[in-house]
């Protein structure tokens, strides 16, 4: 699948963005994450958003490409032009989990109810990420590219096949997350 550039502009044609904020809360500042700053969140939304608006808009990565596109030094074309998106891309934004804990390795029947984060690493925060992240996104993109995809209470009901609290096996996101994306993407 192609890559967008580091700078978060388009450098080709996507079709689907498939991202999430994750839970590592502890790479943020400990001020903001200890505060739950409800502000924080929204900025770092924001921001977000914004680098998405570029790879799905084709208009404004149109204008960027022509910016961007400057002859070589010989006069030929630029060999680094930009295909320009003829149609923009979906956007999935796959809400965050937490951790467990309890947690095992082995494999086990899943909960009947999906438990309250923890506050281990401040996985209390990760709500709150969440729909901040949701409500940006649905304000600065247009619906029809936006999917959202809420894997947390089927993953927080598992609290087995964990490499650690947070981490899941693999299978377990193969046999829900994703497929929960494919659906999504698909309508079914």
């Amino acid at each position: 699948m192609p890559s967008a550039h580091t700078d978060g502009v388009a450098r080709c044609a996507l079709q689907v963005v498939i991202l999430s904020r994750g839970a590592h809360l502890l790479e943020y500042g400990l001020d903001e994450v200890y505060s739950y700053s409800r502000h924080f969140h929204v900025e770092r939304a924001n921001g977000l958003a914004e680098v998405l608006q570029r790879v799905i808009s084709p208009h404004h990565a149109e204008a960027h490409t022509k910016l961007h596109t400057e002859p070589e030094a010989d006069g030929s074309p630029s060999s680094n032009s930009v295909p320009v998106p003829d149609a923009g891309a979906t956007v999935v934004y796959v809400h965050a989990h937490w951790g467990a804990s309890p947690w095992s390795h082995a494999p086990a029947e899943p909960l009947q109810e999906p438990p309250h984060p923890p506050s281990n690493f401040s996985w209390d925060g990760v709500p709150l990420i969440n729909s901040v992240t949701m409500a940006q996104l649905r304000q600065r993109l247009p619906s029809r590219k936006l999917i959202f995809v809420d894997p947390t209470r089927a993953i927080s009901m598992r609290s087995d096949c964990r490499m650690d609290p947070l981490h899941v096996n693999p299978e377990i996101y193969l046999a829900s997350t994703w497929r929960m994306v494919q659906n999504a993407l698909t309508g079914t």
